[in-house]
């Protein structure tokens, strides 16, 4: 899947991208706030990034990672995780996050999915990671 802006192209993960799968997992200000620690291997990076891959093709996807890269620079921005956990008649659940490149930090973007006005009904849940305050600012930003 690809969408494109004047500015941005968001896009599926790809076998080239491992570096900066891998790069977003360790790096320390991201991953403290992160479900896998600040101390993830390049070879357990690899085997998720090669689970999200199979999943693209499965008829019953379920896991959505997408890149966003800067078209000017050409630089990863932004990943962007919608993860169906179960779904039913009703919907489903699920989890939604984002990180973003630490080159990017302090230029006054919000990361994309933040300023819309919830079209999905979905609701944030901040008690798993409660210490997280800056995201729980940038949310509550509308």
């Amino acid at each position: 899947m690809e969408l494109r802006t004047e500015r941005l192209r968001l896009r599926d993960y790809a076998d080239e991208d491992t570096d900066t799968f891998h790069g977003f997992r360790i790096d320390p200000d991201i991953s403290r706030y992160m479900l896998w620690g600040t101390d993830l291997s390049l070879t357990a990076s690899r085997r998720l990034l090669y689970e999200m891959l199979d999943d693209i093709k499965s008829e019953h996807r379920r896991l959505y990672h997408f890149l966003i890269v800067h078209l000017e620079t050409g630089k990863p921005m932004v990943e962007v995780d919608v993860n169906v956990i179960m779904k039913n008649a009703h919907g489903g659940t699920g989890y939604l996050g984002y990180f973003l490149n630490r080159s990017f930090w302090g230029q006054g973007r919000r990361a994309p999915g933040w300023h819309y006005k919830d079209p999905f009904g979905l609701r944030v849940d901040h008690s798993k990671r409660a210490e997280n305050t800056r995201s729980v600012q940038t949310a509550q930003v509308s």
